[in-house]
C-alpha cells in the first residue's frame, strides 16, 4: 500500500513501516524523501515538496477559493493565491520596459521577451 506522510513522526507512528521507507539510509543523498507510490521514482530534499508530491497520486485538493459562486479547489496553496488573482484583479508583477502589470510571473516572463 502507497502512503503520504505529514512527516517522520507519522512514518515512526505506522506498524512495519520504517522511516527508510520514506528517507534514504544514506545520509549523503541529495533527495533523501522518495516517493512509494507503485511505479513512482521521484525524490526530494524536503519532506514538505514529497507531501505535495503524493497529492498528485491520491487526487487531494485541500485547499479551495472561498470566493461567491466559486469553491474551485488545488492541491497546493499558490496555485490558490495564484487563482483568487482572477477574482481580485491584482497583478503584483511589472514589465520594467513598458510598466504593464500581470497576475502572474511567468506571464511577465514571457511578455519581456517581446522587448528584445
Amino acid at each position: 500500500a502507497h502512503r503520504v506522510f505529514r512527516g517522520i513522526q507519522d512514518v515512526r507512528r505506522v506498524p512495519n513501516i520504517t522511516p527508510s521507507v520514506v528517507r534514504s539510509a544514506e545520509p549523503s543523498e541529495k533527495r533523501p524523501f522518495m516517493c512509494s507510490y507503485p511505479g513512482c521514482s521521484k525524490r526530494y530534499f524536503k519532506l514538505s515538496h514529497l507531501q505535495m508530491h503524493g497529492r498528485k497520486h491520491t487526487g487531494e485538493k485541500p485547499y479551495q477559493c472561498d470566493f461567491t459562486d466559486c469553491g474551485r479547489r488545488f492541491s497546493r496553496s499558490d496555485q490558490l493565491k495564484r487563482h483568487q488573482r482572477r477574482h481580485t484583479g491584482v497583478k503584483p508583477f511589472q514589465c520594467e520596459t513598458c510598466q504593464r502589470k500581470f497576475s502572474r510571473s511567468d506571464h511577465l516572463k514571457t511578455h519581456t521577451r517581446t522587448h528584445t
